[in-house]
């Protein structure tokens, strides 16, 4: 019993799972209180019970047909339930005369899974009986025969019902109508739209103007002064210092917009690498400004150019060069 309990538990589709589980265990459980929480509750299905009293004796009639056909050998009930389904394999129709099968073939408008509904039903109700039996090459198999209400099923005086998982119907919908809405609430409703899409397009263009203006294009280097980029104290600093500088000052320039399209030509690379990082990450301009103006020609002179120490290590050689 416990077994079969098992196994009713495997196949059931449609009953809340908890409930299964704690009514197995003596407890009762609201299936609404589940809350969706187990598949078969998720999935939404539901039983639809079906008398099936005329296939359980076309069941039991092909049983008794294949018990004289096979003469005391004996009949699983896959077996069984493959037969009323019209099987034609070997493993099943070998040695039996199918024309003289009362009820073969009768259930080939079933699925297979509704057979076997049907078939593991008539086991849990005791229409048919499963028998363990010990083979003669020492091996045990489950034959079946007919079972204590089996009788009272053939004699119609007990109905055999079946619960089958189908899919639920979904709820009718509301066919209430909306009233329409005023005059005054519609053009109240299109001057908030309008006025909701100026204050978007005006919202990106300033944030297109923002972008534009914080892009930065290595391409327009060469076109703008260098010293654009460097604050009032740097300028002032740095003409301070060009008088002290190993070149001419506008040597010295052209050295400086040269070292900043080199850093610019790192950061590229830098990004195409996947990393961000920009030009003034590598190196600040007031650092360019100084090795412009020192024009170190070893590692030791790029030193005392203060640069930082894994900048030095990267690009060190590279800008000596």
């Amino acid at each position: 019993d416990q077994l079969y309990t098992c196994l009713r538990y495997c196949e059931d589709t449609f009953e809340c799972r908890r409930t299964l589980q704690l009514r197995f265990f003596g407890e009762q459980f609201e299936k609404s209180k589940c809350n969706k929480t187990c598949d078969n509750c998720r999935n939404g299905n539901v039983a639809e019970k079906r008398n099936m009293t005329a296939a359980a004796r076309e069941l039991l009639g092909l049983l008794s047909s294949l018990e004289m056909q096979k003469r005391g050998r004996g009949v699983t009930l896959l077996m069984l339930s493959e037969l009323w389904r019209g099987t034609k394999a070997k493993s099943h129709t070998q040695f039996l005369d199918l024309g003289a099968l009362t009820g073969y073939g009768k259930g080939h408008t079933y699925t297979k899974p509704e057979i076997d509904s049907i078939a593991h039903a008539m086991v849990f109700d005791k229409v048919l009986e499963e028998i363990p039996v010990a083979t003669a090459s020492g091996f045990s198999a489950d034959y079946v025969q007919h079972g204590n209400n089996a009788q009272a099923v053939l004699a119609n005086t007990r109905q055999f019902h079946v619960r089958f998982a189908v899919k639920k119907a979904p709820e009718p919908k509301q066919s209430g109508k909306k009233k329409p809405a005023s005059k005054k609430k519609k053009e109240g409703d299109k001057r908030d739209s309008i006025n909701s899409g100026k204050k978007l397009s005006a919202k990106r263009k300033r944030t297109t103007k923002k972008n534009d203006a914080s892009a930065y294009s290595p391409i327009d280097l060469q076109n703008s002064p260098i010293l654009g980029s460097l604050s009032t104290d740097e300028k002032t600093g740095a003409k301070r210092t060009n008088e002290n500088s190993v070149l001419e000052k506008e040597h010295t320039d052209a050295l400086l917009a040269r070292i900043k399209k080199l850093v610019s030509m790192w950061a590229e690379e830098e990004q195409m690498n996947g990393n961000n990082v920009f030009y003034w990450n590598i190196m600040s301009s007031q650092n360019m400004t100084k090795v412009a103006i020192q024009v170190p020609t070893t590692m030791e002179e790029l030193a005392d150019c203060d640069l930082p120490q894994n900048v030095q290590k990267q690009y060190g050689e590279r800008l000596v060069k």
